[in-house]
């Protein structure tokens, strides 16, 4: 049966809407790549630690880490309102809720620098920090949380998904259908929907190709975790400072 003009107009939006979705995808995908190749390079050649000497460097990051987070007390509030007041650079209508979340870049770049430092006695740390790079590509933003890529390609199986019952438009659901197969498969991504893991770095395919022992691998996976907890942590911190000083302002309140 012909379609309808109305139809017709709702497919040729899918067909137009699939390069939208498709395009930022493609364009992280080099980075990708190229920090696989590197990642899986590295873990080829290395010598890998036992795991305790990991888990005692790991609880000292830790401990570092919080030693570079703004509080959420009234001391660490009265902190922020002085060194504000204090600093010429913040004007007197300098937003203190902004001023925290702006220190957002600044606190990574040291974490990463700590993350660095431990690296170079245990490589578990320099390598989990790749991966980290890779999944800043996957999420988006640079920071943990988000899922940019991943609901990208979502969006693009659901609009295939659609697509694929229309008369007509089979040739474009089978160049759309190899173009996101060809994606998930040079980004190495988890394909499956039904995986818990969807959307995310296939690390088992990495460990494979590197040819890791399973002590390796299980230093791998202790170390990116903990090290993906840690930068959520930290950015959960950020955040919840950040609410703090939105209670201190207005009438009546410190700011």
């Amino acid at each position: 049966m012909a379609l309808s003009p109305t139809q017709t107009a709702m497919a040729n939006q899918l067909v137009q809407k699939f390069s939208t979705i498709s395009g930022p995808v493609d364009a992280a995908k080099g980075g990708v790549k190229s920090l696989t190749r590197t990642l899986t390079t590295e873990l080829s050649t290395t010598t890998f630690s036992s795991l305790p000497s990991i888990e005692s460097e790991m609880d000292s990051l830790f401990t570092q880490v919080d030693d570079l987070l703004p509080g959420t007390d009234l001391s660490a509030m009265t902190d922020l309102k002085n060194f504000i007041d204090n600093c010429p650079f913040f004007g007197e209508s300098t937003n203190p809720v902004s001023t925290i979340y702006g220190t957002r870049d600044g606190i990574f770049d040291k974490v990463d620098d700590l993350i660095t430092n431990s690296g170079s006695t245990y490589p578990e740390f320099t390598l989990a920090n790749i991966a980290d790079s890779i999944n800043k590509l996957l999420s988006g933003s640079g920071f943990p949380g988000g899922n940019v890529i991943s609901d990208l390609l979502a969006s693009a199986d659901s609009l295939i998904d659609c697509l694929s019952g229309i008369p007509g438009y089979e040739p474009d659901v089978i160049a759309f259908g190899n173009e996101i197969s060809s994606l998930y498969s040079e980004m190495n991504i988890i394909s499956d929907p039904l995986s818990a893991s969807y959307g995310q770095l296939d690390y088992s395919t990495i460990y494979s190709n590197a040819g890791i022992s399973a002590t390796g691998i299980a230093n791998m996976q202790y170390t990116i975790g903990r090290i993906t907890t840690l930068k959520s942590n930290a950015l959960s911190s950020i955040s919840s400072s950040a609410n703090a000083a939105k209670n201190y302002l207005g009438t009546g309140g410190l700011f």
